[in-house]
């Protein structure tokens, strides 16, 4: 079971750290493609690019269950890696641009990548190193997830007003600055 869960991680890892770097780009690259908006970043905002670490992962957790089945114990695991890899993005960044003034991209590139291990590893760690929960406790994760998903999709037209959703580069919010054009 570890050995598996390992290679399973390991993969995870690498396919959303490719897979979010594709999609970095994949808004600007298709000319702005609305239908694409809601899993790709459509500004600069920290917001927008958490769907860098959550879509991948997210499709990536899935697509291994389909095989085995639903399992509470993977998806309990996956889904506290993923919410601890998104908060360690946000507070991460505000943490070292607060402390030099403003962000850098290679810096940014390495959060990326040190959160998508964050996932990963702690995903891991959970699912080999505890007992599994309930199907409850598993279920509240999922919901929790899936509340982000929407969210994601929801905040990329209507984005609440705070730093969060703010593009540091154009001062807007959500895809309102691409539609403005």
């Amino acid at each position: 079971m570890h050995d598996s869960a390992f290679k399973e991680a390991l993969w995870g890892f690498f396919i959303t750290a490719a897979a979010g770097t594709a999609l970095h780009f994949a808004y600007g690259v298709t000319g702005g493609a609305a239908i694409l908006a809601p899993f790709v970043p459509v500004n600069e905002s920290i917001w927008e690019h958490l769907k860098l670490l959550y879509w991948p992962t997210t499709f990536y957790t899935l697509c291994s269950l389909l095989p085995t089945g639903f399992d509470a114990h993977a998806v309990w695991a996956r889904c506290c890696g993923l919410v601890t890899g998104l908060l360690a993005t946000i507070i991460l960044y505000y943490t070292y641009t607060g402390v030099i003034g403003r962000g850098f991209l290679p810096v940014d590139i390495a959060l990326f990548y040190l959160s998508a291990a964050l996932t990963y590893g702690l995903s891991y760690a959970l699912r080999t190193r505890f007992s599994a929960p309930t199907a409850f406790e598993a279920g509240l994760f999922a919901a929790i997830i899936l509340l982000v998903g929407m969210g994601m999709i929801f905040w990329t037209s209507s984005p609440p007003r705070i730093q969060l959703f703010r593009d540091p580069q154009a001062g807007t919010y959500g895809i309102a600055r691409i539609l403005r054009k």
